[in-house]
């Protein structure tokens, strides 16, 4: 890549500016264990390692452009680029590298406390059975199709979701649902990320070792949103914000966003709404009501918090445009989710339930019934 290209985008002086003209590097990294000749390796101060410390590593194992933020002394032929936050450049660059792969795909974000990896999941199998070929990027696993690779974290850092997502549309990927952590969103692992669709399922206490304040963690959660569809632009992909609308930090959400909001719930309010829950041991009833049409639909999957699942996951296909009855026949024919409410079968008529609740609100959740 020649690193010209990066003078559009990289917030830096003329003089360094004029520096990337002359430069052209193979591939790109922010881990000294990855460092290959010709790369560019770009220096992140993390909790307990800062790579500003080893550009001198970096530029003996051949590194050819190395981006810092504070100044750093080396030898030898390597160019250094200075930047506010390189942070913030690794998702440029990563973008930037690896031809901005979301902006090729439909890209729907899930984030909030509870049942983020069941939505992912069933939006994923919604299009799946339409024909599509998906990916997901969540807690259990990353999902290229039918392939499905180990993850560390739930949302990955901008350099590994960049270049996922690129293995993706290589793959023939036409829509991936992420789970977005709200860690993520406060640390910038999202930016570059090019969401069609962001959806909000609740909050409750959760990651407050981190956030410090319920406040904080609502203002993690609220920058998918502020920063999905600030642009009309012809031809711009329509952008969609699916808000639980019985939570009240949901309806807070609903003042974040310039992008069309559809709201969901089961109290009713909401343009997607769910009446007549019945919910038994061997799954669950409602009627599904959206713009003055109503469905029945019989779940497998138990529990009012899955009503909620459910919709979540109708109106982000539903606005993506499939039709109402193919998507109800996918949610229909779910038997669950690995850990999420899973039923164990046995033959010593007892229910036996594995579930991944580790909230209050979680546990609270698997163990009512009304």
């Amino acid at each position: 890549m020649k690193a010209t290209e990066l003078t559009e985008i990289l917030q830096t002086n003329h003089e360094d500016k004029q520096k990337l003209r002359d430069v052209e590097f193979t591939d790109l990294t922010q881990d000294t264990r990855h460092i290959t000749p010709g790369c560019c390796f770009v220096a992140i101060k993390g909790l307990n390692f800062d790579g500003h410390d080893h550009v001198q590593e970096a530029a003996d194992a051949g590194a050819k452009l190395i981006i810092v933020e504070r100044p750093v002394e080396i030898t030898g032929p390597a160019t250094v680029i200075t930047v506010p936050n390189t942070y913030k450049a690794l998702a440029q660059i990563s973008a930037r590298f690896f031809d901005d792969p979301s902006a090729a795909m439909t890209m729907f974000g899930v984030t909030g406390t509870n049942g983020k990896t069941t939505i992912t999941h069933l939006i994923s199998k919604i299009l799946d059975d339409h024909g599509s070929t998906t990916g997901i990027i969540g807690t259990m696993y990353n999902k290229i199709g039918n392939q499905k690779l180990p993850t560390i974290n739930t949302t990955p850092d901008p350099h590994t979701t960049q270049k996922l997502l690129r293995q993706m549309v290589d793959h023939g990927v036409m829509e991936c649902a992420m789970e977005v952590s709200s860690i993520a969103l406060v640390q910038g692992r999202a930016w570059g990320v090019d969401f069609d669709t962001a959806v909000f399922t609740n909050l409750t206490e959760d990651h407050l070792d981190y956030h410090k304040t319920v406040e904080n963690y609502f203002d993690a959660k609220a920058l998918l949103f502020s920063q999905l569809g600030n642009s009309y632009h012809k031809g711009q992909k329509p952008k969609t914000a699916v808000i639980n609308i019985d939570d009240p930090y949901g309806r807070r959400l609903i003042e974040k966003t310039a992008a069309n909001v559809l709201t969901y719930g089961t109290h009713g309010q909401g343009i997607l709404q769910a009446k007549n829950i019945k919910v038994t041991s061997h799954g669950t009833k409602f009627d599904l009501q959206i713009y003055g049409q109503t469905y029945p639909v019989h779940l497998q999957l138990m529990g009012d918090f899955n009503v909620y699942n459910a919709l979540a996951a109708f109106g982000a296909t539903y606005e993506h445009g499939l039709p109402s009855e193919e998507i109800i026949k996918s949610l229909e024919n779910v038997k669950g989710v690995r850990g999420r409410f899973q039923v164990v079968p046995n033959d010593q008529d007892v229910t036996v339930i594995v579930d991944y609740a580790h909230t209050p609100d979680g546990l609270k959740k698997c163990v009512k019934y009304d």
